[in-house]
């Protein structure tokens, strides 16, 4: 990957994302580990399951970064649109932020 380019991992906040994650890591073919970009997929706590899993592959990936759910993502097609949103444009931007502190820290 070149300079300031991070492979990402994006998944749903349940169980199965967790256990699709965990699959794609221990098969992960490049030598930089990959950023775990986990999207909660209700308005509630994640499953203790999916929890324990990520923790069980928190070595084999850089970061873990959570996404909380953002209930306008189902009622809106458009992503710019979308961004139009408070709620959305705020979460991009602490995203954003994260990605950029990871690309820094290297």
């Amino acid at each position: 990957m070149g300079y300031g380019q991070r492979p990402v991992v994006v998944l749903r906040g349940c169980a199965s994302g967790a256990d699709s994650a965990a699959q794609m890591t221990a098969r992960w073919p490049l030598p930089d580990k990959p950023v775990l970009l986990v999207v909660a997929d209700a308005p509630f706590p994640m499953p203790a399951l999916a929890r324990h899993r990520l923790e069980v592959i928190s070595a084999s990936v850089t970061a873990t970064i959570f996404v909380r759910y953002l209930a306008v993502l189902r009622e809106l097609g458009d992503p710019v649109v979308a961004l139009r949103q408070r709620s959305v444009a705020r979460a991009a931007r602490r995203l954003q932020s994260s990605l950029d502190r990871l690309v820094r820290t290297g």
